[in-house]
């Protein structure tokens, strides 16, 4: 299994290790409030549809002030900030 999601300039790929679940590594390592898909070994990353994500990156960064509340029709997450209540679409 690969973890991927859209950056900038392409679809990046991430390889879990085994020590965490795919699941576990893609909250970890995918940048916060970004959509990420689990895909097969042998699937092509630049066919995967992102509309319906698997999940949303985690920030485990100390002093985070976004937390991920929901997530838009076309798939994009949408955050509320923590101190202000404020609540926008989260576009890295």
């Amino acid at each position: 299994m690969k973890i991927i999601y859209q950056t900038e300039t392409g679809i990046a790929v991430v390889t879990p290790t085994g020590e965490l679940s795919v699941e576990e590594t893609a909250r970890k390592d995918v940048p916060a409030g970004v959509a990420y898909r689990i895909i097969g070994d042998n699937d092509n990353p630049s066919d995967v549809d992102f509309t319906l994500p698997d999940g949303v990156g985690a920030d485990y960064g100390v002093g985070s002030l976004l937390d991920v509340v929901g997530y838009t029709e076309s798939g994009e997450p949408v955050v509320r900030h923590k101190e202000t209540g404020e609540t926008k679409v989260f576009r890295p």
